[in-house]
């Protein structure tokens, strides 16, 4: 075949560690000031692992958010040559149909655990999902509901709606200056998913308040995991009552699942983990491994009537995606041994018969360690862990027991220049280490780790 022919004759042109010099010392030419990337340049990578500029870099946040299996996984990429080889359709109007928008659709359903739910999947983002959400809630809001519930330092997308319902957005509003968003505060953080507590006070007081306005109230929507509020994690109490109060007062709860879906807890959605189900449940992202854009909301069958314009986008169907998202579930959920290819390695063939989800135990014990080691070695600089399975977040004060976020931005720029990545919001430092990291690749990441700590403790 073609195709494969001009492939390999093109494959050097790719493997190389060379950069165009020229056209990196003119960047500030071609990009906007916005989207200047670090001076550490990468030509190749395997897991966890990135060979760059720099030397060796070890990802412990997951490209920051949806590179759940890390770097060229040998069975995503193996999927997508397959398809690319097939002469099948690369992209369809959504006016098309594609037995791979049945597959992949049937498969999540499955897999999310999510009660008599429909699909709508779609080539977008996180923002798109997240907005979608709630314009399927309001689409079928009852006589007089008219608000939307939010939580204090909420993420939920860049945009316009987005703004709108995200407490750290805010300030980026524009367009419209009323808005019918009612912000709560956000729910105690909790340091463990699965100890049984009580409500506290101020979780007590989030839900008397929600029942107050309740009559007028269409939707809350709610992070599981507040990743950018210092990994607030509620309580599994908490989610349960909310999705009690919501249920008694016809309210949709919907979960944005953008950062916490498809494995991160060990459990393919957050919901699954805390044992509460949304009305209407938002996965991007991850969905695909970092291999191609894709969105999915994940509802109730009484919110599958979305408007014209919204639920059918020109956009909807690029089936190289899908094809990612179903090989990414094959990863982390297994298949059958009959489907494991001849001549693999022993190690692969193993991971494709039980799913990498059957190794999350290991590997969040591992990190658990590493981390607290971590909090242990900082002489007091990592005030606390936070977060639950591979989404943690590390709560950094100065010697003078303060919140600093400039000494965390220096933080996070000095292991991405000793070659760790992680992320940072406020005085947090934000990892999320893909599920396919070995213990090598995290003894190497920590110990790198520390040698930039000690600088500053």
């Amino acid at each position: 075949m073609d195709t494969l022919k001009i492939a390999q004759s093109l494959q050097t042109k790719y493997v190389s560690k060379k950069f165009d010099n020229d056209a990196i010392k003119s960047k500030n030419t071609y990009l906007s000031e916005s989207i200047i990337p670090s001076a550490t340049l990468v030509f190749s990578g395997y897991g966890a692992t990135l060979q760059t500029s720099k030397g060796e870099l070890i990802d412990l946040s997951s490209m920051t958010v949806n590179c759940i299996l890390g770097q060229n996984d040998p069975w995503v990429n193996a999927n997508l040559i397959a398809y690319l080889l097939s002469g099948r359709p690369s992209f369809l109007t959504t006016r098309l149909g594609s037995d791979f928008y049945y597959k992949v659709a049937k498969r999540i359903i499955k897999v999310t655990k999510m009660p008599n739910a429909v699909i709508n999947h779609r080539q977008c983002n996180g923002t798109d999902v997240t907005e979608l959400a709630v314009l399927a809630a309001y689409r079928h809001r009852e006589k007089g509901q008219n608000k939307l519930v939010s939580f204090k330092n909420s993420y939920h997308g860049q945009g316009l709606t987005a703004y709108h319902m995200s407490g750290l957005q805010l300030q980026h509003k524009f367009l419209i200056n009323d808005s019918p968003v009612v912000f709560l505060n956000e729910p105690t953080n909790t340091q463990n998913i699965d100890a049984v507590t009580k409500l506290s006070q101020h979780d007590l007081e989030i839900l008397q308040n929600l029942e107050k306005i309740s009559e007028s109230v269409f939707a809350v929507i709610i992070e599981p995991i507040q990743v950018n509020n210092a990994v607030n994690t509620p309580s599994k109490t908490f989610l349960k009552e909310l999705k009690t109060l919501c249920n008694k007062k016809k309210i949709a709860l919907i979960f944005d699942e953008v950062q916490t879906g498809f494995g991160w807890l060990g459990t393919m959605t957050a919901a699954e983990r805390f044992g509460v189900y949304p009305n209407l449940l938002a996965l991007s992202k991850a969905v695909t491994a970092g291999n191609g854009p894709m969105a999915v909301l994940v509802s109730d069958k009484k919110y599958q009537d979305i408007p014209d314009g919204s639920g059918a986008k020109t956009n909807g169907a690029d089936i190289r995606s899908l094809v990612a998202s179903y090989a990414v579930m094959d990863r982390l959920m297994g298949i059958s041994i009959k489907e494991i290819p001849a001549g693999i390695s022993d190690s692969l063939a193993k991971e494709l018969t039980k799913g990498l989800l059957s190794q999350f135990s290991l590997k969040n014990q591992l990190f658990q360690k590493h981390l607290e080691d971590l909090q242990n070695f900082s002489r007091g600089m990592v005030e606390r862990i936070n977060g639950d399975g591979l989404i943690r977040g590390l709560e950094l004060v100065t010697k003078k027991g303060i919140h600093d976020s400039k000494l965390t931005a220096k933080l996070q720029h000095a292991l991405l220049d000793n070659g760790v990545l992680v992320r940072h919001h406020g005085h947090t430092l934000i990892f999320k280490p893909p599920i396919v990291i070995t213990e090598k690749e995290l003894e190497k990441g920590f110990d790198k780790i520390k040698k930039v700590f000690k600088k500053y403790i």
